[in-house]
């Protein structure tokens, strides 16, 4: 029915598709194919019976004529044609929208492609209202912004220190530092009081002078073996200035008769108000210091 000649468009030469059986034995007179039935003897013509290899066959095996494979499928999103041709299609799953996760023709449930910015965003882009859960992701527990391209949160983060005078973090991959003041209980006290700390300083005590003995700082009980300076055993008052120190002068008598001290740099050379020796009974030998006198004075004078 179709013109062979190229570049001829005629298609089809009968208004109806027939072969001709003349003599009803149901092979076309014209072209020797397969005719279907024949009919009322006034027709010359026979309907047209292509034949092909099964059901879903494309192209007339005597003919090569073509036509659209009536494949059989359950559903729009059935792959496979149920006439066992094993011809296989992709399937045409139904959905309400972007989002929606069950096809409305068979069922099928798939991972709904929801949209994100990143991957730190929580609401799906295409407006079907889903929600997720995410976690931002940081270099280390004190990192404070997160690291995901186009995310940008900050979240407020603690430092951990061993103690409260530790300075640098003790955060793995962290390195923050700090400036802190170690705690003592005074200016002399050499041990920060800190628990955990340990660290120990060397001070120096406070005295008003080279003769104080208990340092002045205010709740330190510090004390020293401090000695006052004295020009001589006899000096009563410390040389050091500032110092009020004072001592029983010790002076140095060549005998408990003798007025005038021995000791270097003592000028006390007056121990009597008349400078004598006592001889009571008169033998000319002084009573005290068994010195001999010149001459024995009136009984009633010690002197």
């Amino acid at each position: 029915m179709t013109c062979n000649n190229e570049g001829c468009d005629a298609d089809d030469r009968f208004t109806l598709v027939y072969h001709k059986d003349a003599n009803g034995d149901k092979i076309c007179d014209n072209c020797g194919s397969i005719v279907k039935t024949n009919l009322l003897p006034e027709d010359n013509f026979a309907e047209i019976v292509h034949t092909y290899d099964n059901e879903c066959d494309e192209d007339c095996n005597v003919c090569g004529q073509p036509r659209v494979a009536p494949h059989k499928y359950t559903n729009g999103c059935d792959t496979d044609c149920n006439n066992g041709c094993g011809t296989t299609r992709a399937a045409n799953h139904q959905y309400d929208d972007e989002c929606d996760s069950t096809c409305g023709e068979c069922g099928e449930v798939r991972v709904a492609p929801h949209k994100f910015t990143n991957e730190c965003d929580t609401d799906c882009n295409n407006g079907c209202g889903y929600v997720r859960e995410i976690e931002h992701q940081y270099d280390h527990d004190c990192d404070t912004t997160c690291n995901v391209y186009g995310c940008g949160h900050v979240r407020e983060t603690n430092h951990r220190f061993d103690h409260d005078c530790a300075t640098t973090c003790n955060t793995v991959g962290c390195g923050y530092t700090r400036v802190t003041e170690h705690q003592f209980d005074h200016d002399c006290d050499t041990t920060c009081n800190t628990v955990g700390c340990g660290y120990t300083r060397v001070t120096e005590h406070q005295y008003t002078n080279e003769c104080d003995a208990t340092c002045n700082v205010e709740g330190c009980d510090g004390t020293r073996d401090a000695g006052h300076k004295f020009s001589s055993d006899c000096d009563t008052t410390c040389n050091v200035e500032g110092c009020d120190g004072t001592q029983t002068p010790k002076h140095s008598y060549s005998s408990d008769c003798d007025p005038s001290c021995n000791n270097e740099g003592c000028e006390s050379s007056n121990r009597f108000t008349t400078q004598s020796h006592t001889d009571s009974n008169g033998d000319k030998i002084c009573d005290h210091c068994g010195s001999k006198i010149k001459e024995n004075l009136l009984p009633e004078d010690e002197f």
